[in-house]
């Protein structure tokens, strides 16, 4: 019997860093889903009720401080990783990744809130990093 991916949905207005983000993901073996703002994010997240969540903060129709308010009114559990390029301070005692995304921390970041395997999360090619494993 197979198991069951786990599902990330990957909010993200920058096609080109919502792209690269969702390959990674696909390659470490989640189920990923895209949305492209806050709105279709939150439409995408009540759909397929996702193991975790990663958002950007700066994006059209709603943002994702505002797709965090959301989902936080009705899931408390979800976790959530929110990927900016803005300064910010701690919200929602969410785990916050500064872009440009290291993969390495990205991978550390969610190996540390789903407890994954070290194997299954370090076994995939840096084709996508710069020189410092920097990929968004």
């Amino acid at each position: 019997m197979e198991s069951q991916k786990l599902k990330i949905l990957v909010v993200e207005d920058d096609l080109l860093a919502n792209k690269m983000l969702s390959k990674i993901l696909n390659m470490l073996n989640f189920e990923v889903f895209s949305a492209f703002d806050g709105a279709e994010g939150f439409s995408k997240y009540s759909e397929i009720k996702p193991d975790i969540i990663i958002t950007d903060l700066n994006m059209p129709v709603m943002c994702g401080c505002e797709l965090v308010k959301k989902i936080r009114k009705i899931d408390t559990t979800t976790p959530i990783i929110i990927c900016t390029g803005e300064p910010v301070k701690d919200i929602y005692d969410m785990v916050i990744i500064e872009k440009p995304i290291c993969l390495d921390t990205l991978k550390s970041k969610i190996q540390q809130i789903l407890s994954l395997d070290n194997d299954s999360i370090n076994n995939i090619p840096f084709a996508f990093c710069g020189e410092n494993k920097k990929v968004i």
